[in-house]
Formats: C-alpha cells, sequence, structure tokens
C-alpha cells in the first residue's frame, strides 16, 4: 500500500488559491506549501482530498471576494452587501462574482489534477461533536477522515497540535 497523505485547506489555499502573497508570514506559509508540494510529488505519495474540503475551499472564495467586493463599494461609496447571497443578488457586485466562480472552477481543477482522489465521507456526528472542543467542525471531519484511514494530515492550524495524533503534520 502506497503512503497517503491529506492537505488541509489551508495548504490548498496556498496552493491554488492565494496567488500574491505580502507580507512575511504569508510568504513563509507560501513557500512551506510549495515545498510541500514538491515533497510529496518526488516521493509519489498519493494525495486524497474530500468533497467536504472543496465545498469548503468554494465558501472561503466566495467570502474572499464578497470582502473585495465591499472595498470597492466602500471606496465608490455605494452600499456594500452584508452576506453571500446579497453578493449573489446585486448587480454591483457581478463582476467579483464571476471573478469568484472562476477562481472555485480553477481550484477544483487543480486539485482533481493534483489529488489521487477527491474522495466521498460518510460523516460520524457523534465523533465529529466530541472533537468540537479542539477543532472547528471541518477540521473535526478532516482528523476523523485521517485517523480512519490512516493518512498523514498536513496542516498550518496549530489547534491540531492539541490532538495526540501521529498522523498529523503541523508545518
Amino acid at each position: 500500500m502506497s503512503k497517503k497523505v491529506f492537505l488541509d485547506t489551508c495548504i490548498w489555499m496556498e496552493l491554488c488559491v492565494l496567488s500574491n502573497p505580502q507580507n512575511s508570514h504569508e510568504i513563509a506559509q507560501s513557500a512551506k506549501a510549495t515545498q510541500l508540494l514538491s515533497n510529496i510529488i518526488a516521493q509519489k505519495t498519493e494525495i486524497i482530498s474530500l468533497d467536504f474540503q472543496i465545498i469548503e475551499l468554494m465558501q472561503v472564495i466566495m467570502k474572499t471576494k464578497m470582502k473585495e467586493c465591499n472595498k470597492y463599494l466602500k471606496t465608490n461609496n455605494l452600499t456594500g452587501v452584508n452576506n453571500i447571497k446579497e453578493f449573489r443578488n446585486s448587480p454591483n457586485c457581478q463582476n467579483y462574482l464571476n471573478q469568484a466562480m472562476l477562481v472555485c472552477e480553477s481550484t477544483y481543477n487543480d486539485i482533481k489534477r493534483i489529488s489521487s482522489a477527491i474522495d466521498e465521507y460518510s460523516i460520524d456526528v457523534k465523533s465529529i461533536i466530541s472533537s468540537l472542543e479542539n477543532l472547528d467542525v471541518n477540521d473535526c471531519i478532516y482528523y476523523e477522515y485521517c485517523k480512519e484511514n490512516k493518512i498523514d494530515l498536513y496542516t498550518f492550524d496549530n489547534d491540531f497540535t492539541k490532538l495526540d495524533s501521529q498522523f498529523i503534520k503541523v508545518i
């Protein structure tokens, strides 16, 4: 059986979404994510993703574009939007919405190309609930999936250090 790894959403954000790191922290994270991917590819390790993760990334992309749009609207003395539904329906936001949709499509295609599989995972809700004191909901899902399938999980998220697990790799 070949070794498998799971990249946390924050790693995928660096690899597929964020293209222009600005400050030293962003530059360092981008470099770590890129080096990690290079090492994984060089070692011919399988990268596994989850359908939930694609959805989480799309939500982050939509919220990011909504924030960008609100900055634009404020600069031009226009009324901002308060939520994703307003963002989708506002004529003043259509350009940003279209950008978000393109980034979502591109990110999905990148992850499909890089990953060996995009798995579907049946959630054990009670197990997720028991982990909520340490991790957010999506991270609980990824943690349980990787634990169950003996897959190394790479992340920048220090919340994972609260858990006793050999398969979690905080970089």
